[in-house]
């Protein structure tokens, strides 16, 4: 895969959002692609998964190889 070709993959994700008490915000992203989901109890592990995503793609060479969230 060219250089040029590898700076357009991108991914699509569906983030829900919801406050379960008064302070208290949940997350879940959603690959619609796949199904697979993951949840999130603040913004803060909220931030932290997405960035674990886009390192790990940053680090896997082909696109086949990346793993869904």
């Amino acid at each position: 895969m060219s250089t040029q070709q590898e700076a357009t993959i991108h991914r699509i994700l569906l983030l829900t959002v919801w406050r379960e008490e008064a302070e208290n915000w949940r997350f879940l992203v959603e690959d619609p692609r796949s199904g697979r989901r993951k949840g999130f109890a603040g913004v803060v592990a909220l931030v932290e998964g997405l960035l674990e995503l886009v390192v790990g793609e940053e680090q896997t060479s082909a696109p086949e190889d990346k793993q869904d969230i």
